[in-house]
């Protein structure tokens, strides 16, 4: 979980999920390689980011439970509770805050990806737990 310095809960805000790629780790290449808490920071966003360890330096992009039905609801909740831990004063902010999610290259409405095309929106609703209709 990060967040940037100007982060407020009080004004409208996202969450972004930053699924990264195969052999990668959160420390040496979403934190240190990628930067990606400085991108956000720089973008301006009002946002927080919320970044699981997958596989670690595996050449694996399966999403291991989260392909699970309910795994990604189950990781979010979890994310938000502690992100209201963070923030107590704005506990319940987090469950009312969109979801980006960034995985793949490819923009779709909803989530970014950046690792892979998006093939199948019966599996990614099934991910997202949001049913396809």
């Amino acid at each position: 979980l990060a967040a940037p310095e100007s982060f407020n809960p009080a004004k409208p805000a996202i969450i972004v999920v930053f699924f990264h790629g195969n052999n990668a780790t959160l420390s040496h290449d979403v934190i240190a390689r990628q930067q990606i808490v400085r991108q956000l920071a720089d973008s301006g966003l009002n946002a927080v980011l919320v970044a699981p360890q997958l596989a670690v330096d595996a050449p694996d992009s399966s999403a291991g439970r989260f392909w699970s039905p309910g795994g990604f609801a189950a990781f979010l909740s979890e994310a938000q509770t502690k992100l209201g831990d963070l923030y107590p004063n704005a506990r319940g902010a987090f469950r009312r805050m969109p979801v980006v999610i960034v995985a793949g290259r490819v923009i779709v409405p909803v989530c970014l990806l950046f690792d892979q095309p998006l093939v199948s929106f019966d599996r990614l609703s099934d991910f997202l737990d949001i049913g396809s209709s």
